[in-house]
């Protein structure tokens, strides 16, 4: 109910029973922590956190040591927090529980302990279990470091595991109505619009061009452009419009002579 309990071995450390954290039942203003500090810890029976109105009992964070491996089941109850610890890559050192019987999140936040960057190519796999009975609250608590495009990650279920996962920012890009004469290029001078908040830092100018080079109206403009430094954070909708001008080009014809001609029964000028 009040300090750390570390699971420190390789074997079940707790005996065959359960474990409980949660607030000091001696009347103390704080709750209890769990965590482990090898690769290899493992409690034998079921786990139950959860605190009281402003003491939060813990799971975690082990500092990025992998697995802690619990025999029974998992559950999370109200004033309660599991926190992982991650590196900047899913493939590397980092936190996770897996729970043999039911996991329970009890719609309670998952905290995350990170540096300035996390993966945005593949998720953090956080539990496993042997079925989810209740979700987490899908919004993670950054423990430590706030994370670059830290509002794109969310805690997700699937199936009877919990992630931690990365969305990509949704880039919506429309062209622009444009009118030029015709100067034997597709390019166009308007600049697209586009919907979706950049992260800080990235910046975008999209493009625009014509589908054909050609003079006419009703021509279709196409949209084109990525956002700089963000390669692998947006995806993109690209919609074309049909508001495109191309005027023919005026030609003026000027200083040309006709000299005097013999008559040859024609109208055609010698020039």
């Amino acid at each position: 109910g009040a300090g750390t309990l570390v699971i420190q071995n390789g074997v079940n450390a707790t005996g065959s029973g359960g474990v409980v954290v949660e607030n000091d039942p001696k009347g103390y203003s704080s709750a209890g922590v769990l965590t482990w500090n090898t690769s290899s810890a493992a409690i034998g029976g079921s786990v139950t956190v959860g605190g009281a109105s402003g003491l939060i009992a813990k799971l975690g964070p082990a500092g990025g040591v992998a697995s802690l491996n619990i025999g029974g089941s998992l559950t999370f109850n109200s004033y309660s927090e599991p926190i992982f610890s991650l590196s900047s890559s899913s493939g590397g050192s980092n936190d996770k529980v897996a729970v043999t019987s039911s996991l329970n999140g009890g719609g309670v936040q998952v905290g995350i302990s990170c540096g300035g960057t996390l993966d945005t190519s593949s998720d953090y796999l956080l539990f496993t279990s042997g079925g989810v009975t209740g979700n987490f609250n899908s919004t993670p608590i950054w423990t430590s470091s706030t994370p670059t495009y830290a509002g794109q990650y969310t805690i997700i279920t699937s199936g009877s595991e919990v992630h931690l996962h990365f969305t990509p920012i949704a880039i919506t890009v429309t062209a622009a109505a444009n009118t030029k004469t015709y100067d034997g290029t597709t390019s166009a001078a308007a600049t697209p619009t586009h919907t979706g908040t950049l992260a800080s830092g990235d910046s975008f100018s999209p493009t625009e061009t014509y589908a054909a080079r050609n003079a006419g109206t009703g021509l279709t403009l196409t949209p084109a452009g990525t956002v700089s430094g963000g390669n692998g954070i947006y995806t993109y909708t690209y919609n074309t419009v049909s508001t495109g001008v191309i005027n023919q080009k005026a030609l003026t014809v000027s200083g040309i002579t006709a000299p005097s001609t013999v008559y040859d029964g024609t109208t055609t000028a010698k020039l």
